[in-house]
């Protein structure tokens, strides 16, 4: 029981220490990030519903994707 006891309060000291060792991850492979105005890699999605009901009804490619993406959907519901 003891041993035990040991290894779990190493492995919780050993999960104590900084995760992120490095001074700023964030700006890691900054050349292939789209920052936003205030300098961060994490943006605020937007919605656009109008434009995407008119791809859908104008592009026969955004039609087919959203017609597989509702049956792939649809079949998990089922299941």
């Amino acid at each position: 029981m003891k041993p035990c006891l040991l290894a779990a309060l190493f492995a919780a000291l050993a999960s104590a220490q900084e995760r992120f060792p490095k001074p700023d991850p964030a700006r890691a492979f900054a050349p292939l990030k789209i920052f936003d105005s205030d300098g961060s890699p994490l943006r605020t999605p937007k919605e656009d519903w109008e434009e995407a009901q008119r791809k859908v009804r104008e592009d026969a490619r955004w039609a087919a994707w959203l017609s597989a993406e509702r049956a792939e959907c649809d079949a998990w519901m089922d299941a």
